[in-house]
């Protein structure tokens, strides 16, 4: 609607939903001093208009040559119906050009004061409805020619709707648009002023490290593009402080979740805000996870290596019991089972397809109903419905990581009908959403999400969760999803999209060969159905089989897993059945080298000289250094490609603690590097009195063929430590007699 100010009269013109009909209706009112007077309506003033408010007709008025301008997108084309209504209605049409672009949408027509030029902006979106960049159409003088192709002002995809503004007389033109590639959303201001062409005043900010430990210095940087330079920078850390500058440093005393935001005006007063949650902390935790668990002698085995595990929770993801018939009692069993084998009781569960009417009548299970009873939520505050759908952050305070636990595929009622869909559009996949932006928008480091069932896998599982909610979960920028369901364990590469059974080599981001991965490649998928049910088989010519970096079938256990504000750090723990193990990290770039099977061993040891030997630690950029230390104190510091190292003039007869650590190039070091012990005497020293002589010679002689666990057996004679005193301990002291420290 629009009132043309040199006659007052009113225009409405409007375009149908999309069930109507692709007209464009007209109506116009004049004043006679005491009310309106309306004209008939005419519901076909255009033909071919576009549908919907993201093609909603835009009005503006020319001051230069006193008209009325109307521009509509033209249904199912890249281009514009305008046109120009003088003081008698008469219409005059100057269309846009066909322009080369995917999808115009939010067409919005504006005039500049001065010049009488015309503007068409438009988002230029991937689809229909969608987000997409800032362009504009100019029409010199509001002529029949127009600009193209279209000239960016925001090459940003996630922006969407546009509102015009002019301010009084000046010939300048504002845009207001929404820009959703952050949450929460940002309003975007673009501007063009006497014909030229401002950007869009853009602010942005990166912190270093991402989640600075409480009393660590962190650095603050704006990244500010568009208006009019130079601009001016205020800084709101979240905990009463403030800054300024480009790029401030800032130090929080406690641990917490800081709401940090950054105001920036340019030179014409344009202002720019953005925010982003972080959290400042040292604090760090582990937990374990498994499906598919039953109760059996590998079940035991599991809870009995959890129990000292040190961990801070379980997760148990989904089929808990395979009995038939399975019994209130043997439901409160296992739960309290489970719970006496978890350091603080803490067992937190998720439905799987035994504990619903999908398997529980038939092959056995249980009710889930009955396990949230007996396995109630231990940590706190849960948002959701426990057992099914729910999420929590751990720790309470200044979390480091979100849990969204929930149950795509599985069944609410006895039919297949009745599984609970997470398809693109549904509520539960909007509500997953809401959690994994949410926990952005306050600056939780990690995303975890636990399913029970699968879409992918090399195991004999198929595709039940979907494509699309497993491309949704990696369009998401989740982390790690930790599944059940196959009875193996399958570690995934880290993954940018997937269809089921057809290998797709583009969508690795990460292949995993090395066990660490770069936080933000991809996700990882985490298959660990290895709690205690039957174990099943790896298929290596499964179509799924190329996107996993590591699988086993023949060990059961469970996945231990370490998690710090700047790394994910996993290994499987083998407890029955086989002896397969593995380790991962995910590190974000500001991290610290990982150990991932750590060792460092001790060789060619005398009684003053030994050697170190050790694997090397892995960075994403690179190991720049090795710190070795003897007893809490620096022994030396080695190049980053240095695996060993010779050591001199230690103390004979002491022993020794020796650890690595590993530094890189920005700085940070591992604290939980590997260690060994040394006592340091020769090897053929039996009475460890610095020399080997007749005396050392004797003692072997005198123990000569006892065994471990005999009455005769001297450890300190069983020289080479094979467990028996024979020919061989003998030889090596005479091959080395007259030796001294």
């Amino acid at each position: 609607m629009i009132e043309r100010p040199d006659n007052f009269k009113l225009y409405v013109v409007g375009d149908y939903d999309d069930s109507g009909p692709s007209n464009m209706a007209f109506n116009k009112a004049a004043f006679n001093g005491t009310a309106w007077a309306w004209d008939t309506q005419n519901l076909a003033y255009e033909t071919g208009a576009s549908h919907g408010i993201e093609d909603a007709a835009s009005l503006a008025w020319d001051p230069v040559k006193s008209l009325v301008v109307v521009a509509d997108r033209v249904s199912g084309e890249n281009k514009y119906s305008v046109f120009t209504l003088n003081n008698l209605d008469s219409k005059n049409h100057i269309d846009t050009p066909t322009f080369p672009a995917s999808t115009l949408n939010y067409g919005s027509i504006a005039v500049n004061a001065t010049s009488g030029d015309y503007y068409l902006f438009t988002i230029n979106g991937g689809t229909d409805e969608g987000t997409g960049s800032v362009a504009y159409s100019k029409s010199p003088s509001g002529s029949s020619s127009w600009n193209s192709p279209l000239t960016t002002i925001d090459s940003g995809t996630d922006n969407r709707g546009l509102s015009l503004r002019r301010t009084g007389g000046d010939p300048t033109i504002d845009l207001l648009y929404e820009n959703e590639g952050t949450v929460p959303a940002t309003i975007r201001m673009a501007r063009v002023s006497a014909g030229f062409l401002t950007p869009a005043l853009v602010a942005d900010f990166a912190v270093t490290p991402t989640t600075p430990n409480p009393g660590q210095l962190a650095t603050f940087t704006a990244a500010v593009s568009g208006g009019v330079t130079p601009y001016t920078y205020a800084w709101n850390f979240g905990d009463g402080n403030v800054g300024s500058g480009p790029s401030p440093t800032h130090t929080y005393l406690i641990t917490g979740t800081y709401n940090v935001r950054l105001n920036v005006t340019d030179n014409m007063g344009t202002k720019a805000t953005v925010q982003h949650g972080m959290v400042a902390s040292s604090v760090s935790f582990q937990f374990a996870e498994a499906g598919d668990w039953d109760s059996n002698s590998h079940t035991t085995a599991n809870w009995q290596s959890i129990s000292t595990s040190g961990v801070n929770f379980t997760l148990a993801i989904g089929d808990l019991l395979y009995n038939l018939p399975t019994t209130q009692q043997q439901q409160q069993s296992w739960c309290n089972s489970f719970k006496t084998s978890t350091p603080g009781g803490n067992v937190e569960i998720l439905i799987g397809n035994h504990e619903t009417f999908e398997d529980n009548m038939t092959s056995g299970g249980g009710s889930i109903n009955k396990f949230i009873l007996y396995c109630p939520f231990t940590l706190g505050s849960y948002t959701g419905t426990y057992g099914f759908q729910y999420y929590f952050d751990y720790p309470a305070v200044a979390p480091l990581a979100r849990f969204i636990m929930i149950d795509p595929a599985v069944w609410m009622g006895n039919t297949t009908g009745t599984r609970v869909m997470y398809g693109n559009g549904s509520p539960a996949q909007q509500w997953v959403a809401a959690q994994i932006n949410n926990a952005r928008a306050i600056g939780i480091p990690w995303i975890i999400v636990a399913t029970h069932k699968v879409c992918f896998s090399a195991g004999v599982e198929s595709c039940e969760t979907g494509n699309n909610f497993t491309n949704f979960l990696m369009n998401m920028n989740v982390d790690l999803v930790l599944q059940g369901h196959d009875h193996d364990y399958q570690r995934s590469q880290q993954l940018t999209c997937v269809t089921a059974e057809t290998y797709r080599p583009e969508c690795v981001g990460n292949d995993g060969s090395s066990g660490l991965y770069q936080k933000g490649d991809g996700t990882l998928f985490l298959i660990t159905g290895t709690g205690g049910g039957l174990l099943d088989h790896i298929n290596a010519t499964d179509g799924d089989y190329g996107y996993f970096a590591s699988l086993n079938a023949t060990t059961y256990g469970y996945a231990k897993i370490s998690v710090t504000a700047n790394s994910l750090q996993g290994q499987f723990i083998p407890t029955s059945g086989g002896s397969f193990k593995d380790a991962w990290a995910i590190s974000s770039s500001n991290s610290a080298p990982v150990w991932l099977a750590s060792s460092l061993k001790t060789s060619n040891l005398s009684g003053r000289t030994l050697t170190l030997t050790w694997t090397p630690a892995l960075d994403i950029d690179q190991v720049s250094s090795y710190n070795l230390y003897a007893n809490g104190s620096l022994l030396t510091t080695l190049d980053g490609t240095d695996t060993s190292f010779n050591v001199t003039g230690l103390t004979p007869l002491a022993h020794y603690v020796f650890k690595v650590q590993a530094g890189n190039t920005a700085g940070l070091w591992t604290a939980n590097g590997p260690s060994t012990t040394a006592f340091m005497h020769l090897k053929a020293d039996v009475n460890l009195d610095c020399k080997v002589d007749i005396i050392d010679l004797v003692l072997v002689a005198i123990s000569f063929g006892a065994r471990t666990g005999s009455p005769g057996y001297k450890p300190e004679a069983d020289v080479n430590s094979d467990g028996v005193i024979d020919i061989i301990d003998l030889v090596t002291v005479a091959s080395t007699f007259g030796q001294i420290c």
